[in-house]
């Protein structure tokens, strides 16, 4: 490999570190302008001269490139402001700003891009920002009505208010807050009447208005043919919009090793290069290079410019052109010619998962696919069927070897079944792409005619969904990685290729054997120096999770044993059991729920539980003595259908190796008293050597004087979790001096309607110099307890 045959693969090699490298220095930007300058006019001189070594040129180019990258990535920063990162919310303000994109509407959702906004907020303003822009209106016929008016390009005021994107709250939780910031967008501004945005100018962006026509149209006709599951796959698979996915299908295509279909890609590409070359068959092969160009252009801007669709659009483009100018190229200059022109448009494009993904994909299958596919050939030649098969899953598996550290990264799922659930898949993707196409193009002469074509798409499509669910819900489909780092990724490349390297040159098989083993020990070997133990082993760990609105607490005991205490909120569209704690479990490594207490039947407390009981992740729950409400009997019915063990709360003492776990809710006063959800909240106090930690629920004022005169100075906690997340109706005086903690934890939502917590219980908590820890503020909070003193994670260190 010489590398004056690769010149697009060296300058995009030392642009894309330039741009990394300013992630981590920024050099002064009249030193870059200079030094970018100068190396310019240098190489310049050179090529018009011809008179010094090709050696000196090359380096003058590749620091000209590097710099350069440096450089743009922070011009390109400096287009977009940012709100500070320390507001998260900016009530009743005004933004004025251009459209600069408008989604596609959703389910009752109407969301645009505004650019190059101002927002004013009491007398304080702050330039040059980009939201997106939420219409919360709760009448769909307004939202309708707003969504036809509006153009890209037009100016408007809006009335609303300012909100942060969510950011990790969770041990391993997606950071999409951080995703928006490198985009340049600050986060939401939220719009509860469409009579707060105001259009000030008609200016309308003519192209980018009808691509967005078109895109419309497209998602209009596919919703008239088709059922909204289908119709959900579809626009993904055709217009990059994956927004009426569920949660629950996409996780199923991750487990299976498919997600990869759901993003337009190469695959769409390639038959849209198909369906052009057939329907300009008959024309010379000029006309017919040039409409197929073209056609791929239309269709990446109506797809709406996805990394993956611009690669292998440009790709493709560049292989074209070099048939039409008798020109040689090869897949690493196109692929490096693809990355160069993505990056000059955006070079925050480089820390896109999209981008990531898409093109370590296609350089992987164009190093390992020649590697991988020579046996394939020689040895089943004669077996054209088995062959073809065979050389198919070499393509997957060239594909998945090199996405593997960035799908580790982003899902922490290594799917056992990839291969094989892409051996189905992908021709069946063929199929409905294919299928989609013939039924929109048809619907434009006769929608009838086209519902023919919907309804075989719609049983290829039943099928493809039956596959991955099946496939997806498969116990041993997939391993969970957790604590995959950037060092991890660096590593696996590094190995892979020294793997390469050697294998080319080994000719023997014991010695290829032999270098696998080695090359596999050493990974795990320096993979392992920066793995890190959240919950500390022989230490009482305990976890707050930032489960919004509600409350949620994980414990792991010396011994391993766990148990969760309440488990968040459940409603439509969102379940913190599946969304929240499920995925918390995995990055904790945590298979089984042993014990699961249920302070009250709360939707905000016990809503979570349904799943985890349902999956069969709890194995014991206690719950209060049931109040034969039919919220009650339906929980209990339903914890006893999925055969887990179920018991009440009653005074007494259970023993989980060495940790004390004291039930304070006597169940006689159940009956005595006449009491509201919130004071038949379950009271644990829980005492590990010498520290112990009181676990309050909802509980008001009214048991707060029952625990007093029941159990006086045995209120006395180390750590305190504060009732009904900080709520004035709790938390009094007198029982905060009984219990006298150091540490008080707070479960509260962030900007919640209820106000929660109250300032009395903080002004109450601060004069007695308790250090108050707030999910709101603090997010997920863990805890390691060693029996004789307190200890803190800091969690986020290691993210």
């Amino acid at each position: 490999m010489q590398i004056k045959n690769y010149p697009s693969v060296i300058l995009s090699v030392f642009f894309v570190c330039g741009i990394i490298s300013s992630k981590f220095f920024i050099l002064p930007s009249y030193f870059l302008f200079v030094s970018v300058f100068f190396l310019f006019v240098i190489v310049i001189s050179f090529f018009i001269k011809n008179d010094v070594s090709r050696q000196i040129n090359y380096v003058s180019i590749v620091i000209l490139f590097f710099l350069f990258g440096n450089l743009w990535l922070q011009i390109n920063s400096q287009n977009n402001s940012l709100l500070s990162n320390d507001i998260s919310i900016l009530k009743n303000s005004f933004v004025i700003g251009e459209i600069e994109d408008i989604e596609l509407p959703s389910k009752d959702k109407l969301n645009f891009i505004v650019n190059n906004a101002t927002v004013e907020y009491r007398n304080k303003k702050f330039d040059n920002l980009k939201f997106i822009v939420r219409i919360k209106d709760k009448s769909s016929k307004k939202k309708e009505k707003l969504l036809n008016k509006l153009n890209i390009g037009n100016k408007v005021i809006i009335n609303g208010r300012f909100i942060k994107a969510q950011g990790m709250r969770n041990p391993g939780q997606f950071d999409y807050n951080n995703y928006l910031r490198t985009a340049g967008i600050s986060g939401f501004f939220d719009v509860y009447k469409t009579e707060d945005l105001k259009i000030l100018n008609n200016n309308k962006n003519i192209f980018r208005q009808s691509i967005w026509q078109a895109r419309l149209s497209i998602n209009n006709r596919i919703n008239e043919l088709y059922s909204n599951l289908t119709a959900g796959l579809l626009k993904g698979l055709l217009l990059a919009d994956r927004q009426e996915i569920d949660y629950k299908t996409k996780a199923l295509f991750v487990n299976s090793g498919v997600i990869h279909v759901l993003a337009v890609s190469g695959l769409h590409v390639g038959y849209i290069i198909l369906i052009l070359m057939l329907f300009f068959e008959r024309f010379n092969l000029y006309v017919k290079l040039i409409a197929v160009m073209l056609g791929l252009i239309v269709f990446a801007f109506i797809t709406g410019l996805p990394d993956s669709v611009v690669r292998a659009s440009i790709m493709a483009i560049v292989i074209i052109l070099a048939k039409l100018t008798n020109r040689t190229t090869n897949i690493f200059n196109s692929l490096s010619i693809a990355a160069l022109i993505i990056l000059l448009i955006n070079p925050q494009e480089l820390f896109n998962p999209g981008f990531q993904l898409s093109f370590s994909a296609v350089l992987s299958i164009a190093i390992l696919y020649p590697i991988i596919s020579k046996p394939i050939n020689k040895y089943f030649d004669a077996l054209p069927i088995l062959k073809y098969i065979f050389l198919f899953i070499a393509v997957s598996l060239s594909a998945q070897i090199g996405t593997l550290p960035f799908t580790l990264y982003y899902f922490g799922k290594l799917s056992l079944i990839a291969l094989a659930a892409n051996l189905i898949v992908i021709p069946l993707i063929g199929i409905i792409i294919a299928l989609a196409i013939t039924s929109l193009f048809i619907s434009i002469l006769s929608v009838p005619v086209a519902l023919y074509f919907a309804a075989a798409n719609e049983l290829f499509t039943e099928m493809m969904f039956n596959i991955v669910k099946l496939a997806g819900e498969f116990k041993y489909s997939f391993l969970f990685v957790k604590y995959f780092s950037l060092l991890d990724g660096f590593l696996f490349y590094a190995f892979l290729s020294l793997l390469i390297y050697f294998w080319l040159i080994f000719k023997n098989g014991k010695a290829k054997v032999l270098l696998i083993i080695l090359i596999l020990l050493n990974y795990f070997l320096f993979g392992s120096f920066d793995d890190i133990e959240l919950l500390k082993p022989k230490h009482l760990n305990v976890v707050m999770i930032d489960i919004g609105q509600g409350d949620s607490f994980l414990l792991k005991f010396p011994n391993g044993k766990t148990a969760l205490i309440d488990a968040g909120l459940a409603k439509p569209g969102f379940d913190s059991g599946e969304r929240i704690i499920k995925p918390l479990l995995e990055e904790l490594d945590i298979d089984k729920i042993n014990y699961a207490f249920v302070s009250h039947l709360d939707k905000d407390h016990s809503g979570g539980f349904l799943y985890l009981l349902k999956n069969n992740i709890i194995e014991k729950l206690y719950k209060p003595v049931s109040d034969s409400s039919e919220t009650d009997l339906k929980f209990e019915s339903f914890v006893l259908k999925n055969n887990v063990s179920l018991k009440h709360y009653k005074k007494e003492k259970i023993i989980i190796d060495h940790t004390a776990i004291y039930f304070l809710c006597d169940s006689s006063i159940q009956y005595n008293f006449k009491l509201s959800k919130n004071n038949r909240s379950g009271i644990l106090k829980i005492v590990y050597g010498n520290i112990s930690i009181l676990f309050t629920g909802d509980m008001e004022k009214q048991i707060e004087q029952y625990l007093l005169s029941r159990y006086s100075s045995f209120l006395h906690s180390d750590i305190l979790k504060v009732s009904h997340h900080g709520s004035k109706t709790g938390s009094t005086d007198e029982f905060l001096n009984a219990v006298n903690p150091n540490l008080a934890l707070i479960s509260v939502g962030k900007n919640n309607p209820y106000k929660h917590p109250s300032d009395e219980v903080i002004e109450r908590l601060k004069s007695r110099k308790v250090k108050i820890i707030r999910s709101d503020i603090n997010a997920a909070f863990i805890l390691s307890i060693d029996g004789s003193k307190i200890d803190s994670v800091s969690w986020k260190n290691y993210y």
